[in-house]
């Protein structure tokens, strides 16, 4: 069977696994040219005739008798290549061990898979043991590197902290690139849902449904309270999940919902994907697998006659291109997009968050040699949030929000370690038997929701509570306001009319009310530009902030108002929302957020921490609590001993009532034992051993003792009642 090497050897590989590989081979190959002029073995080990010897060495290149000679020998020196000479694509820097032991591996894969087909062996497969002393060897040599340099052994992703977040996002949003406004939305989801980027890329608006937590509920608004609800597949274990998104509490900035609305208003191609560029490098992925699999099925037609072929696979061959049904065009295809896997989002997350530092550059932003030693420029408004710098944190990846959210999930006391594993998508069957049976819960998965979205304040139940969604229905006081706030949300995402879930209208009365709760917050953003890019007055920040200018737009559209009466319009409706906001979760908000917000109002109501009063209360409750469960036991054990003392009692009465029977029966027995008057002696002289008769009493007492007699032997017959030893007294006779 004629099938092309690299198909067989990638086509029952996960994404992960075929990106590996492509690195590895890339590393080989430089390998092969380095060994051609430093080590001639390794040329010669492969290559047997200096004749066929090629202009430039590639693994794809190689025969299958050629990479049959890929032994231990040659992957000793590979390994020690890696090591020593090889460098990383991305960043220039030597190799970690993680990396340096996967690309040794996969070489080793790549050529047993190769070859699982052909006439030819794998060397390696029979040296097992030498193999094992290659790998010991590769850890041996980072191990010494790590101990001489003080470094450690592997690198991790760098975890994304809420304050690099947040520091990303002022910069994004004050570029007013849709491109890196989209970064920002896809930057933010990856945070809250604890998502992979492969994950996340392919979201698409028909996933957000939106409903009513169980524990909204209690605040009549059955139609209004409704936050998102994100289906999500994980790749790595087909799951589907539901993820439950808030609104934040103190950082606007970091809102999900905002950012949302902001780069959808931006975007000028709108489709069914919430992040379009991302997507597209998924799409090319999941055509290259889809190819993989069908180059397989025909491949297993032609070899194994008569073979099962999977429904699945029955119907992807069905639907397949018209080129597909060759065999060699769809190889083809699949080695042109080898390259495009699930790395591509990596690297479009990669290229694009390069971009920030063009931008944090122009800012002043960074670090700078010289005098100005540290260039610091933190908005005000953002103080408090960003720390004391503006300065990017470099080195981050698409898998560092995940690690991010992950560890601001950790952070919390009040959430179980099981709900942040089942919020990450992870499988835990391997750890304990007990995961086999353990499904994630929806209510406890909004508890984590809310920690992302730092709402922290716990209730009266010791559960993380608040986050209720801002409304439009803020906007009722005056009659009418309401409807024509819904009239300019359907101006601002207008271009969403037909997309499927975008166009949904309470997502985007949410999404309205959201961008008008946050919209001052935005131009005061915009306003602390270092460079003053968009101005120093608000209206100059409508005119020039693209975003600003659409809802400028939507607003006098709507509502059929000049540029001076729509900006006032909006800054009022603002207000009342933002107002509505912090009364419906005043319990669990930021005490200065809803000073701030109710201003004079709040002093009326509030002349203290109220979460201070309610956290007493609550500790409160908990002493009272345990005093009850204290005083119960104590009442149980009183009731025992009470019990106890009730059988002893009893058992002393009738010990009692034993000891008064036989004082009686003795006494009696000593009455009636009295001595006999002696015998008169006999004839036969034996008189003198017999003891001395007592005088003979009269008839009277004779006849009175045998009566009494009589009536003492009745009753010293019958058996005495058991003692507390448990044996019975004797009988006595008196004869």
């Amino acid at each position: 069977m004629n099938t092309h090497p690299q198909a067989a050897s990638t086509a029952t590989w996960g994404g992960s696994s075929i990106s590996c590989f492509s690195s590895a081979v890339n590393i080989f190959d430089e390998f092969l040219n380095w060994a051609y002029e430093s080590l001639p073995e390794v040329t010669t080990t492969i290559f047997r005739d200096e004749e066929d010897l090629p202009d430039e060495f590639s693994y794809h290149e190689l025969s299958d008798e050629q990479k049959s000679r890929v032994d231990v020998h040659v992957l000793d020196y590979f390994a020690h290549y890696l090591f020593q000479h090889a460098r990383s694509s991305r960043t220039g820097e030597p190799l970690a061990y993680n990396s340096a032991k996967k690309y040794l591996s996969s070489i080793r894969t790549g050529v047993s898979r190769d070859l699982q087909n052909s006439r030819y062996c794998c060397p390696v497969e029979e040296n097992s043991a030498a193999l094992k002393r290659v790998r010991q060897g590769l850890f041996r040599l980072f191990i010494n590197r790590s101990l001489t340099e003080r470094t450690p052994l592997s690198k991790s992703h760098k975890t994304a902290t809420r304050e690099a977040i947040v520091r990303i996002m002022i910069v994004c949003i004050w570029s007013g690139d849709p491109k890196l406004v989209n970064f920002a939305s896809f930057l933010i989801s990856l945070f809250q849902l604890c998502g992979r980027g492969t994950e996340v890329a392919v979201l698409q608006f028909k996933a957000i449904d939106l409903f009513q937590p169980d524990e909204f509920s209690d605040s009549g608004r059955f139609d209004r309270d409704k936050i998102a609800l994100i289906e999500l597949m994980r790749v790595k274990t087909y799951n589907m999940q539901e993820l439950a998104i808030f609104n934040d509490r103190d950082v606007w900035i970091m809102d999900w919902y905002f950012i949302l609305a902001l780069a959808m208003a931006l975007n000028d191609e709108p489709n069914e994907n919430m992040f379009p560029k991302f997507a597209e490098r998924v799409s090319d992925s999941v055509s290259f697998l889809t190819l993989n699999l069908l180059t397989l099925s025909i491949c297993l037609q032609k070899a194994l006659p008569g073979s099962v072929v999977t429904a699945m696979e029955q119907a992807q061959l069905e639907h397949a291109p018209e080129n597909a049904a060759s065999t060699a065009a769809m190889e083809a295809v699949g080695q042109a997009n080898r390259q495009k896997c699930e790395s591509g989002v990596a690297k479009l997350f990669s290229d694009t968050f390069a971009l920030l530092f063009t931008e944090e550059e122009e800012l002043d932003l960074a670090e700078q040699d010289g005098d100005d030693a540290y260039s610091v420029s933190v908005p005000p408004s953002m103080s408090g949030h960003v720390g004391n710098s503006m300065t990017l944190d470099r080195g981050l990846s698409s898998h560092s929000a995940k690690r991010g959210g992950t560890n601001e999930a950790n952070k919390s006391a009040a959430l179980r370690t099981t709900w942040t594993c089942f919020r990450s998508g992870w499988v835990m069957e391997s750890v304990h038997t007990i995961f086999n049976y353990l499904d994630a819960n929806a209510s406890n998965d909004r508890q984590v929701a809310r920690v992302l979205s730092n709402w922290t304040q716990v209730n009266q139940m010791g559960r993380n509570d608040g986050g209720r969604p801002p409304s439009l229905e803020g906007l009722r006081q005056t009659p009418g306001e309401t409807a024509k706030g819904k009239a300019f949300g359907q101006a601002l995402f207008a271009k969403y009319c037909t997309i499927e879930g975008a166009k949904d209208p309470e997502l985007q009365e949410l999404l309205t009310a959201t961008v008008l709760m946050h919209l001052p917050k935005l131009v005061r953003l915009l306003l602390e530009h270092p460079k003053q890019r968009y101005g120093v007055t608000e209206d100059e920040c409508f005119q020039n902030h693209r975003f600003l200018q659409l809802v400028l737009c939507s607003a006098t559209y709507s509502l059929q108002v000049n540029t001076a009466e729509a900006i006032a319009t909006l800054r009022h409706w603002s207000g009342l929302i933002e107002k509505d906001f912090a009364k419906r979760n005043f319990l669990y908000a930021g005490q200065e957020q809803v000073q701030r917000i109710l201003g004079d109002e709040a002093g009326d109501v509030f002349e203290c921490d109220w979460r201070n009063v309610m956290g007493n209360f609550h500790s409160m409750g908990q002493c009272l609590a345990s005093i009850n469960s204290k005083q119960q036991e104590l009442v149980m054990d009183m009731r025992s001993m009470h019990e106890t003392f009730a059988e002893f009692k009893q058992v002393l009465r009738q010990q009692q009532i034993v000891i008064m029977e036989q004082n009686r029966q003795l006494s009696l027995y000593r009455s009636l034992a009295m001595p006999r008057a002696h015998p008169p002696p006999s004839a036969s002289g034996l008189g003198s051993f017999l003891p001395p008769q007592q005088p003979a009493a009269s008839a009277s007492v004779q006849q009175s003792a045998r009566q009494t007699g009589q009536e003492s032997t009745a009753i010293c017959t019958l058996p005495l009642p058991e003692s507390p030893s448990g044996l019975k007294a004797k009988n006595f006779f008196v004869s």
